[in-house]
C-alpha cells in the first residue's frame, strides 16, 4: 500500500494592526450649543478698536461696504468674485468680494491699496479720508 504524502500547513499570518486615526486639531462638541433667549443665529460683529482700520472691511457684504464707503468709482464682476474700487486723489482702494458658500451672499475677503506709500499708517489715513468723505 503506497503511503500518502504528508502535508504540512503553515499557520495563517496574523492580521495587520489597525492604524490609529490622527487626533482632531479642534475638538467637536458633543452637542450643538443652544442659543440663549433673544439671540439670533447671526454672527456677532467683532469689535473694532480702531475705526480707521481698513481690516474692518473684511466680512462685510456688498450693501454694508457701500453704506460704509459710498458708491464705488468702479464696480467690476470677475467671476466668481466682484471688485469695488474707490478712488480719492492718489489713493485707490480695491475691495474683493467672493460668494459665501453658506448663503451665496458676496462677502469682502480682502482689500488692497495702491497709489500711496506701502505702510499701515498711509492705508489708515487713506481709509479714514474715504470714510470722512462718506460722512462716517
Amino acid at each position: 500500500m503506497p503511503s500518502s504524502p504528508t502535508t504540512t500547513t503553515e499557520p495563517a499570518p496574523a492580521p495587520p494592526q489597525p492604524v490609529p486615526l490622527p487626533q482632531r486639531a479642534f475638538p467637536i462638541p458633543p452637542i450643538k450649543p443652544s442659543l440663549e433667549a433673544g439671540e439670533t443665529g447671526a454672527p456677532r460683529p467683532s469689535p473694532v478698536v480702531d475705526p480707521d482700520d481698513p481690516q474692518r472691511l473684511v466680512g462685510l457684504d456688498l450693501p454694508e461696504a457701500t453704506e460704509l464707503l459710498g458708491e464705488p468709482s468702479i464696480a467690476e464682476e470677475q467671476p466668481p468674485g466682484k471688485i469695488l474700487t474707490y478712488v480719492w486723489e492718489d489713493c485707490r482702494l480695491r475691495v474683493f468680494f467672493y460668494p459665501d458658500l453658506s448663503d451665496q451672499h458676496f462677502k469682502a475677503l480682502t482689500y488692497e491699496f495702491s497709489g500711496i506709500e506701502a505702510s499701515a499708517e498711509a492705508e489708515r489715513a487713506c481709509f479714514a479720508t474715504m470714510l470722512q468723505r462718506n460722512g462716517i
